[in-house]
């Protein structure tokens, strides 16, 4: 089986992503034990816990991973990517829901509110500037500047949102319930069994273990922008904000029938 996890940026997916990867490892003495084992099914180009998808990397995966193993990836991409047309993103898109019906593939996919998603981007773009990240987009000086990015994204994330059985997070369940969400992932997975909640609740007493963490609440558009900021805002991406208020509904489905 292949897992996916597939996350807006700023969604909280690399702490969903390290969940996961502890779930995973624990079916192994360690996590690279678990990477020598997956490396010796799939071709040497996917020897990575991330990939770009960009064309046939789905079905050159789901064809070499056997059913009773599960490897995980990491993407931020649509699949289809920008080299793929239209005709070929449908065609891609039927064989997602034949994998994932034979339960060859499954997709976790985090949400995030673009209104935050603005204010977590500025943040990144601030503490590049001072040197404490990797780069980022250098220009994004007011949240308005990162609305672009955040349209990008919910576009990419629109060819995911054609599967009815992809086990989507939101943000707020990722804080406000967050050993919920891994008992969720646990039974979509098929992975009963194997009882993460010490690691989880270790990265929850020291947050600065979990990677890309930042401030770790949900509405913060409420709080750090003026009326009229927030109203810009939230007119600049009325249409991310139907799909996302769209894909909370589809979480919460998800959680409850975990």
């Amino acid at each position: 089986m292949v897992i996916i996890q597939y996350g807006l940026a700023k969604s909280g997916s690399s702490f969903i992503f390290q969940i996961l990867t502890d779930i995973l490892q624990n079916r192994f003495r360690c996590w690279e034990d678990y990477q020598k084992n997956r490396n010796s099914f799939v071709p040497k180009e996917y020897h990575s816990d991330y990939i770009a998808i960009e064309g046939n990397e789905l079905s050159e995966l789901v064809s070499a991973v056997p059913l009773h193993e599960f490897f995980l990836f990491k993407t931020h991409d649509g699949y289809g990517g920008k080299q793929i047309k239209e005709n070929e993103a449908k065609e891609l898109s039927e064989k997602i829901k034949d994998w994932i019906n034979d339960k060859e593939l499954k997709v976790i996919a985090t949400v995030r509110d673009p209104r935050d998603m603005c204010l977590s981007y500025l943040d990144h773009a601030e503490a590049y500037r001072r040197g404490e990240k990797d780069f980022f987009d250098n220009e994004i000086i007011t949240p308005f500047d990162a609305v672009e990015n955040v349209k990008n994204e919910y576009k990419v994330l629109s060819n995911w949102m054609r599967h009815n059985r992809i086990h989507w997070i939101s943000y707020p369940q990722i804080c406000n319930e967050p050993l919920r969400v891994l008992e969720s992932i646990k039974k979509y997975i098929g992975l009963y069994n194997i009882d993460s909640t010490a690691y989880v609740e270790k990265l929850l007493e020291n947050r600065n273990r979990i990677h890309q963490y930042n401030k770790g609440y949900v509405d913060r558009w409420k709080k750090e922008l003026s009326k009229d900021d927030a109203l810009r805002l939230s007119t600049l991406l009325e249409e991310e904000l139907t799909q996302y208020n769209k894909l909370v509904k589809r979480s919460e489905m998800c959680i409850d029938l975990s």
